[in-house]
């Protein structure tokens, strides 16, 4: 069924499942959704995400593309060991961004020697207006893309919060990190910068722009583009 029938069902239901040929298809079951009262979860592809946020700027519930007015420094964190995202933090700090690099042992041991140690620092180069990218340096024995390094990674950065004007984070486990730190509850779709790229609004105390990618995602100077996006040069 299609449409007309799909948006007929959806009241009575408690949950459907949707099968599509195509983006049209998508479309429709976006579109069916976005015409209920009662609240909606929904679960599938990328390629419905888009749908979504699509049919969320045809409604007016959220602009594209975005004009980002940043009110603080921006925010790098690339925990993901991607060589993609080596690559990226490098050519991110070739172009000016001031590198912190944080040793995986500093997460590993107690929190409050990596804040006294890191904290300090990151707040400083937001004072002065700098924007900065977090990396963690590995030991060549444990394991960097851990969800409770990557928790406690967010913890260590919790203390910059307020001083940052936007996030930009490579990797799933680092963005679950740092979002839950942050007591983000949720991040609300904006727009698509890139394929895999995506550019949201966090949900909590702090509404600041995020954008979140995965640590494969992209070229070389694919964060350099989005800083240059973020602050209006591209």
């Amino acid at each position: 069924m299609r449409s007309a029938a799909l948006e007929a069902m959806l009241p009575d239901a408690t949950a459907v499942v949707c099968d599509a040929e195509n983006e049209e298809d998508l479309a429709a079951i976006a579109r069916a959704g976005a015409g209920l009262d009662s609240p909606i979860v929904w679960v599938g592809s990328g390629g419905l995400a888009h749908a979504i946020a699509s049919t969320d700027r045809t409604a007016g519930s959220a602009p594209g593309p975005p004009q980002v007015k940043l009110a603080g420094p921006l925010l790098f964190v690339v925990g993901s060991t991607a060589e993609t995202a080596r690559e990226q933090a490098q050519h991110l700090a070739a172009a000016g961004v001031r590198h912190v690099a944080v040793p995986v042992a500093s997460l590993a041991g107690g929190m409050s020697t990596a804040r006294a140690d890191f904290g300090p620092e990151i707040r400083n180069h937001f004072r002065a207006g700098e924007d900065v990218l977090v990396t963690v340096r590995s030991d060549g024995e444990t394991r960097v893309e851990d969800p409770a390094l990557m928790a406690r990674l967010g913890e260590l950065l919790r203390t910059c919060a307020t001083s940052a004007g936007g996030l930009v984070l490579t990797g799933g486990d680092t963005a679950v990190g740092v979002l839950q730190a942050w007591g983000t509850i949720a991040i609300r779709l904006v727009d698509e910068m890139a394929p895999g790229i995506v550019f949201a609004t966090a949900v909590g105390p702090l509404s600041i722009p995020v954008v979140t990618k995965a640590g494969s995602f992209g070229d070389r100077a694919t964060l350099t583009r989005v800083r240059d996006r973020l602050h209006g040069r591209g």
